[in-house]
């Protein structure tokens, strides 16, 4: 009788561990925290009761799920568990840390003020600027915070709840790797933001996104050699939006990968139509997210698109940004040196305001760069300005790289970019970003 006993206390025991205990991180869960917080209030109903919650969420945590599986990603989990653990000025004994979900954690602090509480934050916010190594693999997180006081704003758990939710909801939208103290204007900008993500979620089920392109004219003929496509959201209820507005967010909530597939596809069905037309290779290029770049399976994505479409390799062309190279570098110089090998041609974007050097130039397996805006508008403006893009220019030539000058508007511009021998130029001096068909009209007066 008495093991039979025993092991009824220890499956009571397994399952009340079950029920409020996070077996991934070894943090009590969810259903603890409304259970202890709901106890408190209850109990404290009728006395004064003081406290804080911060609200804590990993930014871009979805992008190591995606890029490394989610074994790793519940092994770094509890690697933020023991982190968060580890931290001194927390009171063990008095207050309590919560694994929330997924990669969502609460702290749960008394009898503090604001400043007391705002600089654990930051103290929170310095230990996590300290990479994770995990299975061998360097990790640099950073994370959002949403604070808020009790009773000041709000008598009940789920007030409070949802207010430090949004208030770590406002501190991602300002930038992330901060944290926000909830007000009460935050529920609406919050609100308009939310609605804003929902219209994008759901953009490419209303066909709502369009491509526009902007012809490439090689110098040394005068001839289109290829087209860069550029995204917009034509949204029912924003209107027309730029891919400034909607791309970061995008890349925040996940929907970068279908919409960069989708671009890709466009790209490819427009390139074969300028073929059956104008028995013309035209090439088309499109721009490739630093978080696709870093998916598994974007080289297999990439294959696949060419197969549905039946557009040759040779018709697409890829740009990346130098930032956008730098997150797991060898691990993308891999994906670009397959890339080259399957035909496609490749571009260095935004050429200068990154992690410029020649060392690092030399490893790149790239056919062109492309000279960012900016340099350009310079040039005209002081002898550095045109020194610089001569520099660029014969350095690019040297290593056997084409060079595209993007954003060229004036005469000038363009007289001085031939003097320098720049293999090809796109800007609104030939053409604006071009409807499909204003493209095929403006293909067809140039053959």
């Amino acid at each position: 009788m008495k093991s039979i006993n025993d092991e009824l206390l220890k499956t009571q025991e397994d399952l009340r561990l079950m029920a409020y205990y996070d077996e991934v991180v070894d943090l009590p869960n969810r259903n603890m925290f409304f259970k202890i917080m709901n106890d408190k209030f209850n109990k404290d109903l009728n006395s004064e009761i003081s406290g804080s919650l911060l609200y804590l969420d990993i930014d871009n945590f979805k992008n190591i799920n995606d890029i490394f599986g989610h074994a790793f990603g519940n092994v770094f989990l509890s690697e933020v568990a023991e982190r968060l653990k580890s931290i001194d000025i927390i009171d063990k004994e008095n207050e309590h840390i919560f694994r929330l979900s997924g990669d969502e954690y609460m702290i749960v602090l008394e009898g503090k003020g604001r400043e007391e509480i705002e600089q654990i934050a930051i103290e929170i916010q310095k230990s996590f600027h300290k990479p994770f190594n995990i299975l061998n693999e360097e990790i640099k997180v950073t994370i959002s915070m949403g604070i808020v006081f009790y009773p000041k704003d709000g008598y009940t758990v789920d007030e409070i709840f949802k207010k430090a939710d949004l208030a770590m909801y406002k501190a991602k939208e300002l930038g992330k790797d901060r944290y926000k103290v909830y007000e009460k204007k935050i529920e609406e900008e919050v609100a308009n933001r939310i609605s804003f993500e929902n219209s994008l979620k759901n953009a490419l089920d209303k066909d709502e996104f369009i491509l526009n392109y902007q012809p490439q004219i090689n110098l040394s003929n005068d001839e289109i050699v290829g087209f860069e496509s550029l995204i917009r959201w034509n949204s029912s209820e924003y209107g027309l939006v730029f891919p400034m507005d909607f791309i970061p967010i995008a890349e925040e909530i996940g929907e970068i990968n279908k919409i960069g597939e989708w671009v890709l596809k466009e790209a490819c069905k427009f390139a074969i139509n300028i073929r059956k037309k104008y028995q013309k290779k035209i090439e088309v290029s499109v721009n490739i997210s630093p978080i696709q770049l870093q998916k598994i399976d974007f080289i297999k994505m990439v294959k696949k698109v060419l197969k549905e479409t039946g557009a040759e390799s040779c018709l697409l062309g890829i740009e990346v940004t130098e930032t956008a190279l730098m997150e797991s570098f060898e691990d993308n110089i891999e994906k670009l040196k397959e890339l080259k090998d399957m035909g496609i041609k490749l571009y260095l974007d935004d050429f200068g305001t990154g992690y410029s050097s020649l060392n690092y130039l030399l490893k790149l397996p790239i056919h062109t760069i492309k000279i960012d805006k900016s340099f350009i508008d310079d040039m005209m403006v002081e002898e550095k300005g045109r020194s610089i893009i001569a520099e660029i220019i014969n350095l690019a030539h040297d290593i056997d790289l084409d060079v595209v000058a993007e954003g060229v508007e004036l005469e000038d511009q363009l007289s001085m970019l031939k003097e320098l021998k720049c293999n090809v130029v796109q800007g609104y001096i030939f053409s604006k970003p071009l409807s499909e068909e204003d493209a095929y009209d403006f293909l067809q007066l140039k053959l």
